[in-house]
């Protein structure tokens, strides 16, 4: 990023206003999808478990945050052009299933939550479903779940699907022509502002 911004993800934060960990996960996001895209890969998989899905539903819950939670699902189609499929095959187990089968099959892995992270909500999300898990085992699956069935169940009686919804709303960036809600992507405005010379 520093590399093409000419600012680190930190600098690029405090340019844009953004949290840390927010403006990381748009590079992230963004960078993914590139990859995915010029290499002609029909599916892109990430990491993501029990854990993460139910930190983010809870932080979309709580900021009803309509737009994330109509499109947060393990599967996401390659709805538009530009778009690779996008799974997340790991959904199903927690963050310590994962860990416990790392060390079983000595496999390395990252302790450590990223350095981007501090001050982030998700951290505060975290602990909040980690506590009520350990009052009431099952938590973050009944959650997680439950939201699962009735997503389902709202998409089968409206007759949408999340191609419906990208096919509306999404068109090629001005700048990258990766795919957009907005004239130009978030992430080229971001670099736009970067390379500004009066930033």
């Amino acid at each position: 990023v520093e590399n093409d911004a000419g600012a680190g993800i930190k600098e690029l934060a405090n340019l844009v206003k953004r949290p840390t960990c927010s403006t990381c996960g748009t590079i992230k996001r963004y960078q993914f999808n590139r990859v995915a895209w010029e290499n002609k890969y029909d599916v892109m998989a990430t990491g993501h478990n029990l854990d993460d899905e139910a930190e983010r539903l809870l932080g979309n819950v709580l900021q009803w945050q309509e737009e994330y939670l109509q499109k947060q699902s393990p599967t996401l189609p390659a709805s538009v052009e530009g778009f690779s499929k996008k799974v997340k095959p790991l959904y199903r187990m927690t963050e310590r299933e994962i860990a416990a089968y790392a060390v079983v099959n000595r496999i390395d892995y990252l302790v450590e939550e990223c350095p981007m992270a501090k001050g982030a909500k998700m951290l505060v999300y975290k602990d909040a479903l980690n506590r009520l898990e350990m009052e009431s085992p099952g938590t973050k699956h009944r959650f997680y779940y439950g939201f699962l069935e009735k997503q389902k169940k709202a998409a089968a009686s409206s007759h949408h699907s999340m191609t419906d919804i990208d096919q509306t709303t999404l068109l090629p960036c001005e700048t990258c022509g990766q795919p957009t809600t907005a004239g130009t992507c978030s992430f080229c405005r971001m670099m736009a502002r970067a390379k500004s010379p009066t930033r």
